[in-house]
Formats: structure tokens, C-alpha cells, sequence
């Protein structure tokens, strides 16, 4: 698995997630620079102008990683993958104000995360000996929030494989927006007080 796979991947999920409005491989401090290129663009009339920054939002930074050298000639790498789930704190992508407050949109964040997750689960069983991720990490980030944002950052560990690898030519776009349907019926405005 390449980075460039990885990257085809989570665009593609995030394409196909009506609650999802951009995706972005690079640093959150992109989100206002306008140019940005990605191999998958959303519909607009300027399909890299700023303002088609829509939120909620996942950025994929550059993954970090682990290689062994000297089993039977090969070596075992794993990519450290960040996704952080970004959204705008109290408003709308048009300004106009939620009424939520941050523990609200944590939760939601969190909702679309555990979808997006749960797509890729079904994405990655397509692998040949394709090891599932049951294990993430996130972080709500509290002591470095940045004004006017909220966001969950989700890290987790990718093994890389020849025989374990999952291309973007093995996804079945029809079956993930199912799985991605069918997960998309918790109604979060049914939490609000009950955490």
C-alpha cells in the first residue's frame, strides 16, 4: 500500500459521505489556501477555490512509520495514520450560528468518524489477508484549539503488505454508500442532554 492508495481511499469514503464536505491530504493549516490539489475534487464552479472548503471536513497529514529489515529478504513497514474531522465551531458553512456547543459537536464529529471507520472496515475485508484496525486512538485536542474550529484527531497503525494491500480498483463504491447508509440513521439531536 502507497500513500497515494491510502489517499484515493479515504477520498473516495469521503465523497461518498453526505456528512463529509471536503477532503484533503496535507496540514490543517491549508484549510483557508486556495489551489488545493487532490486527486478527487467535489462538484463546484471553482472546483479549488476556498470557498469549496466545506465543513465537516477530514484532512489525512503525511503519515509517519516503522520499518524491520531482514525477514526472508523483505522488509515490514506500517504507516502511523492521522485523520483529523474538522468542523466550525457554532456556525454553519454559511455563518449562521448551530445553537450547539462544543461537547455537542465533539459528539457529532465523533458520529461521522465511527461511520467513516466503519466503511473502511468493510473496505479493507476486500484485501487478499488484509488485517482489520479495531484499535483508534483520538484526541479532541482541547489544549491546542485553534479559534472558531472543533476537531477530533483519530490516529491509528496500517500494516503494509504486498498480499495484505487493498487497491483503489478493489473498491465497490455501491456496497460502502450502503454500509455508509445504513449507519447514518442515528439521529444526533436525539443525544443532546443525555451525555
Amino acid at each position: 500500500m502507497t500513500i497515494t492508495k491510502l489517499d484515493n481511499i479515504f477520498n473516495v469514503l469521503c465523497q461518498n459521505m453526505p456528512d463529509i464536505n471536503f477532503y484533503h491530504f496535507g496540514f490543517a493549516n491549508e484549510i483557508n489556501e486556495e489551489g488545493l490539489i487532490n486527486n478527487f475534487n467535489p462538484p463546484s464552479t471553482v472546483p479549488n477555490a476556498r470557498e469549496s472548503h466545506g465543513f465537516p471536513a477530514v484532512y489525512f497529514t503525511p503519515p509517519s512509520g516503522t520499518m524491520q529489515a531482514g525477514f526472508k529478504n523483505q522488509t515490514r513497514e506500517s504507516f502511523v495514520i492521522s485523520l483529523y474531522f474538522i468542523d466550525l465551531q457554532g456556525r454553519t458553512n454559511k455563518g449562521i450560528e448551530t445553537g450547539q456547543n462544543k461537547s455537542e459537536q465533539w459528539t457529532e464529529l465523533q458520529l461521522i468518524a465511527n461511520r467513516f471507520f466503519n466503511a473502511l472496515g468493510e473496505l479493507f475485508k476486500s484485501g487478499q489477508y488484509a488485517i482489520p484496525i479495531r484499535n483508534f486512538n483520538f484526541d479532541t485536542n482541547a489544549n491546542g484549539f485553534t479559534q472558531k474550529l472543533v476537531w477530533v484527531e483519530y490516529t491509528f497503525t496500517i500494516p503494509l503488505s504486498d498480499s495484505g494491500c487493498v487497491d483503489i480498483s478493489d473498491i465497490n463504491i455501491e456496497d460502502i454508500k450502503t454500509q455508509i447508509n445504513a449507519d447514518a440513521t442515528i439521529d444526533t439531536d436525539s443525544l443532546e442532554n443525555n451525555y
